[in-house]
């Protein structure tokens, strides 16, 4: 084959996604016609090519193909092999359905219905010493008990309603003690705390104006440690508490 087909992509008008394909196939000589237009729009394109830039591929740009554009794309094959023979000709198969169509399918509605329901959507979660693990959403938060109605009570100037830290250690069955507890934001910081003083002192601020913390105030979790460290008082994103003894 040579190493520069000619592609004719055939797909259907108002395709976005036709012209991203034709964009990411800018290595070999692309040409695009509506499967509506065949064979028709073929003569355009088969002035430009020379019997020396075999082969020419046909690929049609559709997941699923009617019997009716079947046909046409035969019938426009047929005209191509008998207007140029010296011409190789084929006529690829359809995108058609590919399993990761499905599997990608299945991550966008997964991260659409996470979006849209973001009381029940894990946000945080705390890692035992022993790799035990237990994850809250902003509802099992806003179920518990001891919260504080006003972080700025604790930090002046800052808003939101918040959870002890040693509220959800508690849960965990977390005995008061020495050790640290690792506070992580994504996997591009974390900050550690000793476990004594993130249980005197520490906040996680969930909600703000009654609705989940926003990313932009340092959401869905944001860390406060009064009177702590500059580094770990004041922690943004926080998904995961790691307990180290």
């Amino acid at each position: 084959m040579s190493p520069n087909p000619v592609i004719i992509v055939v797909g259907r008008q108002d395709d976005p996604p036709l012209n991203q394909t034709v964009e990411a196939l800018s290595a070999f000589r692309v040409h695009r016609v509506m499967i509506e237009d065949l064979p028709d729009a073929l003569s355009p394109v088969l002035d430009t090519v020379t019997d020396n830039d075999s082969p020419v591929v046909l690929l049609p740009f559709a997941l699923q193909l009617s019997a009716k554009e079947r046909d046409r794309l035969e019938e426009a094959l047929d005209v191509v092999r008998s207007i140029r023979p010296k011409l190789t000709v084929t006529l690829a198969a359809p995108i058609g359905y590919d399993r990761r169509v499905a599997e990608i399918a299945e991550e966008r509605v997964l991260a659409a219905a996470a979006e849209n329901d973001p009381i029940r959507a894990p946000i945080l979660t705390i890692v035992g010493a022993r790799e035990e693990s237990k994850t809250f959403s902003y509802a099992d938060l806003e179920a518990l008990p001891q919260r504080l109605p006003d972080i700025g009570t604790k930090v002046p100037g800052r808003e939101g309603e918040a959870i002890p830290v040693h509220v959800l250690l508690d849960i965990v069955g977390h005995a008061p003690g020495e050790g640290e507890l690792v506070f992580r934001s994504g996997d591009d910081f974390s900050a550690n705390v000793s476990t004594r003083q993130a249980r005197n002192d520490g906040f996680l601020v969930y909600k703000l104006e009654n609705r989940p913390l926003p990313a932009r105030y340092g959401g869905p979790v944001r860390l406060f440690i009064p009177g702590g460290d500059d580094r770990c008082s004041n922690v943004k994103s926080v998904d995961t508490i790691e307990i180290r003894q």
